[in-house]
C-alpha cells in the first residue's frame, strides 16, 4: 500500500513539474528556403495598381503545399522601412509544363515589423486536393506537382498610430516649425503590439461567431410554420 501512495505522489509531482508542451506548427509541416518567382508586371492586369508597388517590398519563401493539405503556408518578410498590417498577392499556379491552372488574388493579415518574417496560411486552390508543390515532399496517392508565383498588388500601413511611432502629432499644431516653447513630451512608441493585435483578432472571431449564429436563428426564425401563417396575409387563409 506504502508503495502504491509513493508512486501516485511520484507522478503527480511529475506532471506539476514537467512544463506544458505548445504546438506552434501543424503535424507534419516542412518548410524550405526556396524563395518563390515574382510574376512579371505585364501578367498582371491592367485594372490593378501594381505597377506602382515595388515588388521587393515583400519576400516569400518557404511555400508548402502538401496533396492533403486544404491550406497553403509561406513565410513572408516585411522588407520596407515601415510596419505592414495586410498584404495582397495576385498568385499564378502553373504546372510543370508551364500550363495554368489558376490565377488569383488573396488578402493576408499580417502584421509585420520592417524586417519581421512570419508564417501564414491560405486557403488552398486545389480543392479537390490532388496537387503538390514541387519542392515538397511527394505524396504516396497519385498527385500531380505545380509551381506557384506571386506578385505584390497591395498592402496596408496602420496609419492610425504612425503619428505615435514616430513621435509626433498631438501636442505639435500643424504648421508648426518644431519650436513649441518647451521640451516635447510625447515619445516615439510603437503603437500596434502584438497583445493588441491579439486581442483585435479574438474580438473580429467573437463578432463573426456571434452575428453568425444571430443570422442562422433568423433565418430558422422565418422558416418557422406557425410564425409564417401568424405574419403572413396568404398563409392566413392557406394551410401549409
Amino acid at each position: 500500500m506504502k508503495h502504491r501512495i509513493a508512486i501516485a505522489v511520484l507522478l503527480a509531482a511529475l506532471f506539476v513539474v514537467a512544463p506544458a508542451r505548445t504546438r506552434t506548427t501543424r503535424t507534419g509541416l516542412r518548410t524550405n528556403g526556396i524563395a518563390l518567382d515574382v510574376l512579371p508586371a505585364q501578367s498582371v492586369s491592367a485594372d490593378t495598381v501594381a505597377s506602382a508597388i515595388d515588388p521587393s517590398s515583400i519576400t516569400i519563401r518557404g511555400f508548402n503545399k502538401r496533396a492533403s493539405d486544404a491550406k497553403e503556408s509561406f513565410l513572408i518578410t516585411n522588407n520596407m522601412k515601415q510596419r505592414i498590417s495586410a498584404v495582397r498577392l495576385l498568385m499564378r499556379y502553373v504546372t510543370m509544363t508551364g500550363e495554368l491552372l489558376q490565377e488569383r488574388t488573396v488578402n493576408i493579415p499580417v502584421s509585420l515589423k520592417p524586417g519581421e518574417t512570419s508564417m501564414v496560411q491560405v486557403k488552398s486552390f486545389d480543392l479537390q486536393r490532388t496537387f503538390y508543390y514541387y519542392a515538397g515532399p511527394k505524396p504516396r496517392k497519385d498527385a500531380t506537382p505545380f509551381k506557384v508565383a506571386y506578385r505584390l498588388v497591395g498592402y496596408d500601413v496602420p496609419v492610425g498610430g504612425l503619428w505615435q511611432n514616430y513621435g509626433t502629432g498631438k501636442e505639435v499644431a500643424r504648421g508648426n516649425p518644431g519650436d513649441i516653447g518647451r521640451e516635447k513630451v510625447r515619445k516615439k512608441r510603437p503603437w500596434m503590439s502584438r497583445k493588441f493585435f491579439a486581442s483585435f483578432m479574438n474580438i473580429k472571431e467573437f463578432m463573426a461567431e456571434s452575428l453568425g449564429r444571430e443570422f442562422c436563428g433568423l433565418v430558422a426564425d422565418a422558416l418557422d410554420s406557425d410564425k409564417m401563417r401568424k405574419n403572413s396575409d396568404f398563409y392566413k387563409n392557406h394551410s401549409l
